[in-house]
């Protein structure tokens, strides 16, 4: 080395400390979780404010507790007489169970798209998913309770409020005169109509003095809240296209999975949309409309699910379980519980052939879009393969998703509720209802029906692309 030669200097790199690398990645996970839940929130209050459920009580005590049920919760609650709860003679007390999946999913797209957004200021690294997701629990089952403990508190109505008018007809009434006195006959009749016999809706239920307690059950919302939010985050790790997966989750599973998704948000979208379009011009539109932000997706999934064969069925059990319900049986036509909630073969022809086309066309949809996904994410190799083997691999994807997603969707969308009599401090089940689906029907149906989708749709697409080539020609 000549002394005019000169040395180059030294290239150090600082090690990255472990808080400037995870700190963001934690701050926006709890800010994800956070977001869920106040997104969820504004849905529910959306929703009640539209149907009228401020007159009844107080508005932020009934967000938080549709919170909780959107979450997965419980919420009980007591009825009092002249400002008095259950005593240690009697009382009505009851639960409900009921997710609001319009909340649910709004919840979930805040908290995917939250999560998934790629780092930009900070190293990639394989820790920073993780770290995200354990952020995001904090966040969300951190606001969960704060809305498990605020969701409580009491709906009443005005004495002297109008009763609902009471046709001549019998029909639709849960308890008749023999059961309970006349005129405290609680309805769960959604029509809004009263019986003959007294039965009553819920706002002539707690008038006239009459006072209904609500409070949400902590425990079981924050545990159930803790699955939801860990489904979530497994959904967001298969489908989201930044997330560190191995090769064949990329390229085979997460087309399907996203397809699927893309699919199911863009139909609970469209409904809403047209819901709130044509609200403003029927009568009682917006009580309507805020039923349909908050349980439209639940009607599609027993929808969708029904035009699949699978069964759903609406169930009554407790002491008047086994014998027809007053009034009921001429609206059954005779049957004993359970009975079909939408069953395509007792319906109209045309009805029917509707329902089940529908359910066809969604899960065709699906297949479309997992076969075009599928194309831009899979390796020269199997994009090369013969059309048979390129149209089994997406086919076979989609038939395992739909084998989860419709009885995880059937497990959301089931609905139970009761009212028990408490006496001498022993409850007895007076009355409950349960709306549930068959979950073992429902993954052989999204098997089956998912496989076929994704068939037909590869051959839909490839014929679609040589038609195109030909008339670039």
């Amino acid at each position: 080395m000549t002394g005019t030669e000169r040395r180059a200097p030294a290239i150090t790199v600082a090690p990255v400390s472990p808080v400037r690398l995870l700190g963001p990645a934690l701050l926006r996970g709890i800010a994800a979780g956070a977001a869920a839940v106040l997104t969820m929130a504004v849905i529910c209050g959306i929703g009640l404010a539209a149907t009228g459920a401020a007159d009844l009580g107080a508005l932020v005590p009934l967000i938080a507790a549709a919170v909780a049920l959107a979450s997965g919760g419980r919420v009980d609650f007591i009825l009092a007489v002249n400002g008095r709860g259950a005593s240690a003679l009697g009382g009505l007390t009851g639960g409900l169970e009921l997710m609001p999946l319009g909340a649910t999913l709004a919840g979930a797209l805040v908290l995917a798209v939250v999560v998934l957004r790629p780092p930009t200021k900070q190293p990639r690294s394989l820790s920073v998913p993780a770290v995200r997701a354990v952020g995001a629990l904090a966040g969300y089952l951190s606001l969960l309770a704060v809305a498990a403990s605020t969701g409580h508190g009491t709906l009443t109505r005005a004495a002297g409020g109008t009763p609902t008018p009471a046709p001549s007809t019998s029909g639709g009434g849960i308890f008749d005169n023999n059961g309970l006195p006349a005129g405290e006959n609680p309805r769960l009749n959604p029509g809004g109509t009263g019986t003959g016999g007294g039965a009553r809706d819920l706002g002539d239920l707690i008038s006239d003095g009459r006072v209904l307690h609500y409070n949400t059950v902590a425990g079981a919302t924050l545990l159930h809240g803790l699955l939801v939010v860990l489904l979530i985050l497994a959904l967001c790790w298969v489908a989201g296209r930044s997330a560190p997966a191995p090769a064949w989750v990329r390229s085979v599973l997460r087309p399907a999975v996203s397809a699927t998704a893309t699919v199911i948000l863009a139909i609970s979208a469209v409904g809403v949309v047209a819901g709130a379009l044509v609200a403003p011009f029927r009568p009682n539109g917006w009580p309507a409309l805020g039923a349909l932000v908050l349980g439209w997706p639940n009607a599609f999934f027993i929808g969708w699910e029904s035009g699949l064969n699978v069964p759903w069925t609406i169930d009554a059990a407790g002491v008047f379980g086994n014998r027809q319900l007053a009034g009921v049986g001429a609206a059954n036509g005779g049957q004993q519980w359970p009975r079909p909630l939408l069953d395509p073969s007792a319906m109209d022809g045309k009805a029917a052939a509707l329902l089940v086309t529908a359910a066809a066309l969604i899960a065709l949809a699906c297949g479309v879009l997992t076969v075009v996904r599928f194309r831009k994410s899979a390796p020269p190799s199997l994009t090369a393969a013969p059309m048979l083997r390129q149209a089994a691999v997406p086919a076979i994807a989609l038939g395992g998703v739909l084998a989860v997603v419709l009885p995880l969707g059937g497990l959301a969308a089931n609905a139970s509720g009761g009212i028990g009599l408490h006496i001498l401090g022993f409850s007895v089940a007076t009355v409950s209802l349960e709306v549930s689906g068959g979950l073992w029907q429902a993954a052989l149906s999204g098997l089956l029906g998912g496989a076929a989708a994704g068939l037909l749709g590869a051959f839909l697409v490839a014929a679609f692309t040589r038609r195109r080539q030909r008339a670039a020609l």
